[in-house]
């Protein structure tokens, strides 16, 4: 897992990696994993929040491959957002504010961002990002 991942989700919780993983995976409606190769780039997952207006909640997280084959990975990042729209045409979620990377990617795949609010167990700084379909 990539350290700013393993960061944010320390920063979220006091889950380890391998339990926030596990945790994605048994909640989530949608999973998709981007790879090149036998490289895993990340894993996608959406959580279905809210029938009625149609929001989700979706999540990635990355390995350090993703540097690797940063091209590859955005063109994945592209596929998947499009279709967790299709399924929920609402997506929300919150990014550790420590993390300029992954803010710049959820930005570059037209998420906006409102400002950082202090969450977790210790305060630290998230902001909130969506997109609409």
């Amino acid at each position: 897992m990539r350290e700013d991942d393993r960061l944010e989700i320390q920063a979220a919780s006091s889950e380890t990696p391998a339990a926030a993983i596990l945790q994605g995976l048994k909640i989530s409606n949608y999973l998709s994993v981007a790879s090149v190769d036998d490289d895993v780039l990340a894993i996608f997952g959406l959580v279905k929040t809210d029938i009625l207006t149609g929001k989700g909640v979706p999540w990635a997280l990355g390995t350090d491959h993703v540097v690797k084959h940063y091209r590859e990975f955005a063109k994945q990042s592209k596929i998947v957002v499009n279709q967790m729209l299709e399924i929920c045409p609402r997506l929300e979620n919150y990014c550790w504010a420590g993390s300029s990377l992954s803010i710049n990617w959820l930005k570059w795949l037209g998420f906006r961002f409102d400002d950082s609010i202090p969450m977790g167990a210790n305060g630290e700084l998230f902001h909130r990002f969506h997109l609409e379909r």
